[in-house]
């Protein structure tokens, strides 16, 4: 009897000593502090952008072959001009729906936190953050984070172009009746 009260007794203090596990409550408190989604967000844009100006590069460069005149060419790449935003903004809201980031933060960010803190460590590094010096580097991280965009933009443009060319060709008749408008008007 005396060895299942000093077992139980010793469960109950390396149970009630043992560190608590990170919550998501937390976890989301942090990331909120350290302005994540914004950071996200503009990860994205920094992929997205190059990808506009590659297009209309390219566009640019295969109109150039056709042997489309100048006016031609330059009316064609104003139609993808006004194009292309409604595209990027509808494929930005597919990956949206595919990856909220409030599933980013419960899949990947707090997975990510849970293996590195405990719920105590992560309330000390909120209350750091809150100080002024927290906030200096919260704000001063947002240039290394930025920096830090270009090798998330490697990881990411692979499913952000097949998100995007989907996007496209679901309404690739509609711009080439614009496009094909445009000529008709630049001949008139």
């Amino acid at each position: 009897m005396k060895r299942i009260v000093l077992l139980c007794t010793l469960l109950i203090t390396f149970n009630s000593s043992s560190a608590q596990p990170l919550t998501l409550q937390t976890s989301n408190k942090y990331l909120e502090l350290l302005k994540t989604e914004e950071l996200f967000s503009s990860t994205i844009d920094v992929i997205f952008s190059p990808m506009v100006d590659g297009i209309l590069k390219n566009l640019s460069d295969d109109l150039a072959a056709t042997g489309l005149s100048e006016t031609e060419i330059t009316a064609l790449t104003e139609v993808m001009q006004l194009v292309l935003p409604d595209i990027v903004n509808a494929a930005l809201n597919k990956l949206d729906a595919v990856m909220p980031f409030e599933r980013i933060q419960a899949e990947v960010y707090h997975p990510t936190l849970r293996e590195s803190f405990t719920e105590e460590e992560l309330s000390e590094l909120i209350q750091l953050f809150s100080t002024p010096i927290g906030r200096k580097y919260i704000n001063e991280s947002v240039t290394i984070m930025q920096k830090s965009a270009e090798l998330t933009q490697e990881k990411l443009v692979p499913a952000l172009e097949a998100i995007f060319n989907e996007e496209f060709k679901s309404r690739e008749e509609a711009v080439q009746k614009s496009m094909q408008k445009a000529i008709e008007n630049v001949n008139k």
